[in-house]
């Protein structure tokens, strides 16, 4: 399921984008969060990968969804290739993971069920949730301007 949701996002976005057309940072981050947000299924699933799956499947498993993953995820590093032309091979995979790895992680942190509603109201926190769309673009568009400029993310 997870494989599939994974193809989906990564064909929807790489059909954003069109090759007769220069984007700036701006347009490219915006690109990316709207097809981000087409595919909250992935996004909560793979949230679910780190915790949960990844903890109560056996390391066969486990590593054949890895084997399958990977290949994967060529054509989304060809894409950032493409949008990035001076990053190397190196930065656009680092890049492919961290904004994953932020979608992923801020995701979660954008939704409250009713009971952590409940129990934040009760506790007396002044906290909302963040705004997914504004936070990850934003934290996107710092990555793919070090990514453009060769700068070191990690």
């Amino acid at each position: 399921m997870i494989i599939q949701e994974f193809d989906s996002y990564s064909n929807e976005l790489i059909g954003s984008y069109h090759k007769e057309k220069k984007y700036t940072l701006l347009e490219i981050s915006s690109i990316w969060t709207e097809s981000t947000l087409n595919h909250t299924r992935f996004l909560d699933l793979f949230s679910l990968l780190f915790t949960l799956i990844e903890n109560n499947v056996s390391v066969e498993a486990l590593s054949e969804y890895k084997k399958t993953i990977i290949p994967m995820q060529t054509p989304l590093n060809n894409l950032i290739s493409w949008l990035f032309p001076n990053a190397d091979a190196e930065s656009i995979y680092t890049f492919s993971g961290t904004q994953l790895s932020l979608a992923f992680s801020l995701y979660p942190m954008s939704k409250c069920s009713n009971v952590q509603s409940a129990a934040i109201a009760l506790s007396g926190m002044n906290y909302k949730p963040i705004d997914f769309k504004k936070t990850y673009q934003s934290g996107l568009y710092k990555l793919m301007y070090c990514l453009q400029n060769n700068i070191d993310t990690v």
